[in-house]
């Protein structure tokens, strides 16, 4: 009994070294070696590859790492512990300590904290006899449904028929939709998405660095599109304005008095587009003459202002 303990603990070492062989391997190294390592150590990654910019990015940000003989395999095939473990790494998410819920995922096995973690997030679930299979190979369709998870994105609710081997009995489809939506998925020339198929570590690439550019934090910026100008006195002026969507927006209309409190100038939040719009009546005894207007737009603890200016007339 002994005997054979000591073998599996040997087997599974060696497995969890291969594995952090593979993929991504977090280290001391600065990004700035990791995107010469990929530039410079992949003979099987090329700028010219359709993958290049994709392998390259994740390697830079520690996601994915090559073979210890300096190879991606970019056509080789990932598993299902592989790409949990991309998937927690890219969200920027760390392992979890709990105990494992899968019957087939053992506490000292490599992936159990990437793929419990994932499991706390919902990410994944396993299947239906409580197994998670993580030695499998992961398909197209698997990782299209792990990537939306990841990204927080709701699944598509109305089905089009995008791709020729798609049908509406598919499983996946709402997952497969949405990414396609988001830019993370395109498929083939040939009008197919094949969501049977192994996804190769190119693939598998692909879609994590494309989730990354997905659930970035929106550049915060601010542009006054438009504002009413002459307008009357007692007539209505309308100010839109463009910045990062989801931002907080404030507009403060300066007059000789002083800011207006005119109504429909409340906060507003800018909507998916990223716009936002006031109108507002302007006071019958608003002093005619040119003024100032304040837009201000805030995300994620950062402001920016904006200022432009209106004509007020009798």
């Amino acid at each position: 009994m002994a005997a054979n303990r000591r073998k599996l603990v040997a087997v599974l070492i060696l497995l969890t070294a291969l594995s952090l062989a593979l993929f991504g391997v977090v280290s001391s190294s600065q990004p700035a070696d990791n995107y010469r390592a990929a530039q410079e150590n992949f003979p099987d990654v090329s700028p010219g590859d359709w993958f290049y910019t994709y392998v390259v990015r994740l390697v830079t940000v520690n996601v994915v790492n090559g073979y210890p003989d300096g190879t991606f395999r970019p056509q080789g095939n990932i598993t299902r512990a592989e790409f949990a473990k991309m998937t927690i790494l890219a969200i920027g998410e760390r392992p979890s300590t709990a105990s494992s819920s899968f019957r087939d995922v053992a506490n000292i096995y490599w992936a159990k904290g990437y793929i419990e973690r994932a499991k706390e997030l919902n990410i994944i679930s396993g299947y239906p006899d409580g197994t998670f299979r993580p030695a499998a190979n992961i398909s197209r369709q698997e990782i299209a449904k792990i990537v939306m998870l990841a990204g927080k994105s709701s699944p598509a609710t109305s089905f089009r028929a995008d791709f020729r081997d798609m049908p509406s009995s598919l499983w996946s489809w709402p997952y497969i939709l949405k990414a396609k939506d988001l830019g993370i998925i395109s498929g083939y020339p040939d009008g197919m998405f094949r969501p049977f198929n192994f996804a190769t570590r190119a693939e598998a690439s692909k879609m994590v660095a494309e989730l990354l550019d997905a659930i970035a934090p929106p550049t915060l910026t601010l542009e006054i599109i438009s504002v009413t100008s002459p307008v009357g006195q007692g007539e209505p002026a309308n100010l839109i304005a463009r910045t990062a969507p989801g931002a907080e927006c404030n507009v403060t209309v300066i007059y000789a008095s002083g800011p207006s409190d005119a109504e429909g100038l409340e906060p507003k939040t800018a909507d998916p587009d990223g716009l936002v719009s006031w109108t507002w009546i302007v006071g019958t005894r608003t002093t005619p003459g040119k003024w100032p207007i304040i837009v201000t737009a805030t995300l994620g603890g950062e402001t920016i202002t904006e200022e432009t200016s209106f004509i007020v007339t009798e």
